[in-house]
């Protein structure tokens, strides 16, 4: 895959995830980084809120993020969530992805 078809792959997903949450606010916030020469690691906080049919749905949870420099400039990343629901979860027939077509 070249990083055009890669770009593009992304694009799609990220536009097929509009269309299931069309209105959304994702924000991280108490951000931490570690750095160790080629090697970092990060941590942050995260609130999702999300406008559903029935009303809304908040998440929230933590991201732990390992990074490592590789060839003096690109980096490789792995990322761990954990996550928790605030309000009650919505049904199946409004969290599953809808195909983008636009």
């Amino acid at each position: 895959m070249t990083d055009l078809e890669a770009r593009e792959a992304i694009a799609r997903a990220v536009r097929a995830r509009w269309a299931t949450f069309p209105q959304s606010v994702h924000g991280a916030t108490d951000d931490s980084i570690g750095i160790d020469g080629d090697d970092a690691r990060g941590e942050c906080d995260v609130t999702t809120t999300v406008r559903t049919d029935s009303g809304r749905w908040v998440r929230k949870g933590a991201y732990r993020d390992e990074y490592r420099r590789i060839d003096g400039y690109r980096l490789d990343a792995r990322r761990e969530a954990d996550g928790f629901d605030i309000d009650p979860r919505p049904d199946e027939s409004e969290t599953r992805s809808r195909s983008y077509r636009g």
